[in-house]
């Protein structure tokens, strides 16, 4: 993976998950998203490498959930080959930041579930 090789990673996987990521072997929490959706698009573009990035599954279910369908909605009460056009948000090839962000809070509820857990008994 591209990026893996660039040191794009490196911020925000281990050493272990870079080195898989470099076989095109990404972890379970992350996912590569297309930048501009590939629904809909006729510009070959779409689908280069320069229109994927790295993002964590939680961000990638709230871009789609958040960003596109809603904009995305209106044409289903459209004629089939109805064309819109929608606001695309720019991304960077990796989201370091999200990536870091998601994995703490997961930590940080590891940690919350483990202090409080031996009360649970």
């Amino acid at each position: 993976m591209y990026v893996a090789y660039e040191g794009l990673l490196d911020d925000c996987f281990t050493h272990e998950e870079v080195e898989r990521a470099k076989r095109g072997i990404l972890p379970d929490d992350c996912n590569v998203h297309h930048r501009v959706p590939l629904s809909g698009c006729d510009d070959e573009s779409v689908h280069s490498f320069e229109n994927l990035t790295v993002i964590h599954v939680k961000t990638h279910e709230r871009i789609n959930r958040e960003i596109f369908a809603p904009q995305l909605r209106p044409l289903l009460k459209q004629p089939y080959g109805t064309s819109i056009e929608i606001e695309v948000p720019e991304f960077d090839y990796v989201d370091s930041d999200g990536i870091k962000k998601e994995r703490e809070i997961k930590r940080l509820m590891f940690l919350k579930r483990k202090y409080y857990g031996h009360f649970d008994r």
